[in-house]
């Protein structure tokens, strides 16, 4: 599946890699942008961007284009919303820093109740 989407980021082996061109700039600002993305996937059971095929365009609709648009359903919890919304800013200055979400009410709630 990776390989039809991405041929150039399949290596033999099957793992994937970004190419070194969207690596320029990358911080952990980038992977709590990741983070938020699995949330995404979690909470609404559905892949964001999955329409865009192509690389180029995928990257260009996260950088430039309009927010990542949420389904209406399933409801979630203001604060998961908002928690969604500070990780996936476009601008990575605003994204939290990891300790900042993990100190998060609904991180330490969930947390709390798991211990």
């Amino acid at each position: 599946m990776l390989e039809e989407k991405f041929p150039d980021g399949v290596r033999s082996d099957g793992t994937f890699s970004v190419k070194r061109q969207y690596l320029h700039d990358w911080s952990t600002k980038a992977d709590v942008w990741s983070l938020g993305s699995i949330v995404f996937c979690l909470c609404y059971s559905a892949v964001p961007y999955q329409e865009i095929e192509d690389l180029q365009e995928l990257a260009h609709r996260i950088v430039s284009g309009p927010s990542m648009p949420r389904p209406p359903t399933p409801v979630r919890s203001e604060p998961l919303v908002e928690l969604l919304d500070l990780t996936l800013d476009k601008d990575p200055s605003k994204r939290p820093e990891v300790s900042t979400i993990l100190s998060s009410p609904i991180i330490q709630e969930y947390i709390s109740r798991r211990c």
